[in-house]
């Protein structure tokens, strides 16, 4: 019989689409397993997935580790999430949760968010306040159903309640925390003024639980409920560390660790993110758009967002393409390649909130063009939000030196060109990097950097050092001739 291979560290990842999992032994082998995400509901007609179906999905990715050959059982192994960033999950005095956990798909409370912006001292505690947060989600919810406050005893996010199941621990991850209007942006204590701004009570929060610590052992299985008790059997001798919003984790994959980088990401939306000391930021300026800012770890990320990216290249494959070409992902991405780049053949389509307008003369494109325009306009897109973030703090036009791109969109090599190109318009001689890694894990940031996290206890919390071992990067291909000084004229005056 094979020898078992000894699991070390898990990273999950629960998105809207998938809930994935890597795995890492001691000596650096690794696995991965992804399941379709299931459960999506209502609740209050907002977005939201029911949270009955996580443990048995979790317990799926175990099971399929098992079946090749690894082992997990009393390995003292460490275990971190990475979930949707914006899952407002409300619970009972008994842990249970109250409704569906509600998702940063839902963007109702803009005129909670917009109250709480509008007072300087909730913006200097939490920064900015976007309706998709947990803070102004929590208080529209709260007007509409009043009769919710007596029942409600904690307000955390989906992954803090995952772990509380796991270890019997109620806790609040601090990742989370500051990228909600939870926490103090100074200080990662508990936003007082905030939430009694939003009118929820302070003591529905659990303890905080900082980046990179542990939250507990799984507990013993009999202390489980029904549905966990299989997977908390499994998990035996392990620790939880705290969770990572998505977008922490995802920037940690891509190997943002330090000041200096930008990861761009080409996921269903897309993200433009960087790190830096917190007193490099500026001063608000009152009617600024500025940058999220999160927590990470000992320093603040940075993070703008375009809503449809992929989501905008998925929807023109359905509505333009033929049928046969709709999924040959690779035929796209060489036609792509292969088209002109002239203005008449290669145009911009300009996203906007209910989907994209293609200009005149758009049916009269090939195949070919219409997807090279539409890669372009993507990538325009991305570029105007890692735009925003080299704007926004001071001198990172300079200290800006790499830029990591991400997602499925990056596996097209036009793509990539247009992006490093774009780069280095922005941000002069700024270097563009895509991963080098092979096989289903490749673009898997987000679950890399959830297992990233849950190494730090073991490795004396040298991030650093994780992420320098973890690194498979490559340079993107750069045009050249004619082509490269068609490309540069088309996104100078694209991001002019």
């Amino acid at each position: 019989m094979a020898s078992r291979r000894l699991a070390a560290w898990l990273g999950f990842d629960i998105s809207t689409t998938a809930v994935t999992a890597l795995v890492r032994s001691k000596d650096g082998e690794e696995d991965f397993v992804a399941a379709p995400m299931q459960g999506r509901t209502t609740w209050f007609e907002q977005p939201a997935f029911d949270h009955n179906y996580l443990p048995l999905l979790l317990l799926h990715t175990i099971v399929s580790f098992q079946n090749r050959g690894w082992s997990f059982a009393d390995q003292q192994g460490c275990l971190a999430l990475s979930i949707r960033q914006h899952d407002l999950t409300l619970l009972d005095a008994d842990g249970r949760p109250l409704g569906p956990a509600i998702t940063w798909e839902c963007s109702i409370a803009e005129e909670e968010a917009a109250q709480l912006n509008a007072d300087s001292q909730v913006q200097d505690e939490v920064g900015p306040v976007a309706a998709r947060m947990l803070t102004p989600k929590a208080q529209w919810l709260l007007e509409r159903d009043p009769s919710l406050r007596s029942r409600i005893h904690t307000l955390c996010t989906t992954a803090d309640w995952i772990n509380a199941e796991l270890t019997g621990k109620a806790s609040f991850g601090s990742s989370d925390g500051l990228s909600n209007a939870q926490l103090k942006q100074r200080g990662k204590t508990c936003a007082t003024y905030a939430l009694e701004k939003a009118g929820l009570p302070p003591d529905w929060q659990p303890p905080v639980v900082h980046s990179g610590q542990v939250v507990g052992p799984v507990r013993d299985a009999a202390g489980g409920r029904p549905l966990w008790r299989p997977l908390l059997e499994l998990l035996q001798g392990w620790r939880v560390g705290a969770p990572l919003g998505d977008n922490n984790a995802g920037a940690l994959g891509m190997g943002v660790h330090a000041p200096g980088r930008l990861a761009l990401s080409a996921g269903s939306s897309g993200t433009a993110v960087t790190v830096c000391p917190g007193s490099d930021l500026p001063s608000p300026t009152a009617g600024e758009a500025a940058p999220l800012q999160f927590e990470f770890y000992d320093l603040t990320m940075l993070l703008t967002m375009l809503p449809r990216c992929a989501l905008a290249y998925d929807k023109f494959r359905a509505d333009y393409l033929p049928a046969e070409l709709i999924d040959s992902h690779e035929q796209l991405n060489q036609m792509a390649l292969d088209a002109d780049l002239g203005e008449d053949s290669l145009v911009l389509v300009e996203s906007t909130p209910s989907g994209e307008m293609v200009p005149a003369g758009w049916s009269e494109l090939s195949p070919g063009q219409q997807t090279a325009s539409m890669q372009f306009s993507i990538a325009v897109g991305l570029l105007r939000q890692a735009q925003a973030i080299l704007q926004y703090l001071p001198g990172a036009e300079e200290s800006i030196r790499e830029c990591v791109l991400t997602g499925g969109l990056s596996q097209s090599q036009f793509f990539q060109e247009t992006i490093a190109v774009g780069m280095t318009v922005l941000a002069g001689s700024c270097r563009t990097l895509v991963s080098a890694r092979t096989g289903p894990s490749r673009f898997q940031a987000a679950s890399r950097g959830a297992m990233m996290t849950a190494m730090l206890p073991d490795r004396e919390q040298d991030l650093s050092a994780i992420a320098l071992e973890m690194e498979e990067v490559e340079a993107c291909p750069q045009p050249t001739g004619e082509r490269a000084t068609q490309l540069t004229a088309r996104l100078q005056q694209a991001l002019s």
